[in-house]
């Protein structure tokens, strides 16, 4: 990622970000009728799915040739110092 996405992505789409998990949080014991904002990614093989996922969340997912990522994945984006998986 360049600097200018990653400060801008810091500013901006962070923030927000932390808001909806702590809502989630707030909420987790009854959710009805609430709706949180997500992402699907769908298409053909080999068409950069897993590289947006990546480039979304810094998480590394396996890519290759053939059929590599077969589930389906959630990935829940948190700010912290530590960078971990």
């Amino acid at each position: 990622m360049t600097d200018t996405f990653s400060d801008a992505y810091d500013e901006k789409i962070r923030p927000l970000m932390d808001r909806i998990d702590q809502a989630r949080s707030l909420l987790s014991s009854n959710m009805d009728g609430i709706k949180f904002p997500s992402v699907v990614v769908v298409g053909d093989q080999s068409s950069g799915k897993s590289t947006l996922l990546e480039a979304l969340s810094l998480v590394e997912l396996p890519k290759g040739s053939g059929i590599v990522t077969r589930c389906p994945l959630v990935l829940r984006l948190r700010k912290s110092n530590v960078r971990r998986v």
